[in-house]
């Protein structure tokens, strides 16, 4: 269904599971399958009473879910999304996409890695580039694109305290010429069809060049 059409007890941004008369349904898709939970790890950064849980079973490599939003993203001011993750694993990646629920080619996304096992951290998306123009009123969330889940604790997070601020840390979007040198770069790098390992490493012959 369109946005003109979308119950009015749809999630808006900040999103933090903690309302009672908020819809936080998810739509899953290919092997993704998230709910809303209590909080099993009120630890570290995130002592919130509820969270989401999503456990990526067998079906596609690109299995997810989404949340159709009560109104459009507004990315006239705030371009950067921040998501609090639990995972189970260091490097384990996170996409988060706004498509339109009218025409899912209109769509822009962005990727980060947990750095941390077992423990929460805060993953910050760098939006600066998205179209202020298009209408976004869905938000995708896909875990370990191109790899395949299997419903165990490996693939199964926990994320809270969905967000859209300001430029964080300092971080520009990437542009001409790319060096992968600059740290206030923000390169997103997004893998896919068999690079999905893609990361930036001190060069491992000449750390010089």
């Amino acid at each position: 269904f369109g946005a003109a059409s979308a119950p009015s007890n749809l999630p808006t941004l900040p999103i933090d599971f903690e309302s009672a008369t908020i819809n936080y349904t998810f739509t899953d898709f290919n092997g993704g399958g998230t709910t809303k939970i209590p909080n099993p790890q009120i630890n570290g950064i995130n002592t919130s009473a509820t969270v989401a849980k999503m456990i990526k079973s067998a079906g596609e490599v690109y299995g997810g879910s989404f949340l159709n939003m009560a109104v459009p993203i507004d990315f006239s001011v705030n371009k950067v999304f921040k998501v609090k993750v639990f995972s189970p694993r260091v490097g384990a990646k996170l996409l988060v996409k706004v498509e339109s629920t009218t025409n899912g080619s209109i769509n822009f996304e962005r990727e980060a890695t947990s750095t941390v096992a077992n423990a929460w951290e805060e993953l910050i998306f760098d939006y600066t580039a998205v179209s202020t123009t298009n209408v976004f009123d869905r938000l995708v969330f896909i875990f370990d694109l191109g790899t395949m889940g299997n419903g165990t604790a490996n693939f199964t997070w926990l994320f809270d305290d969905v967000k859209l601020v300001t430029v964080a840390g300092g971080l520009s979007q990437m542009n001409l010429p790319v060096t992968f040198d600059d740290p206030t770069v923000n390169y997103g790098l997004v893998g896919f069809g068999g690079a999905e390992q893609s990361t930036i490493v001190t060069d491992p012959t000449l750390a010089t060049n």
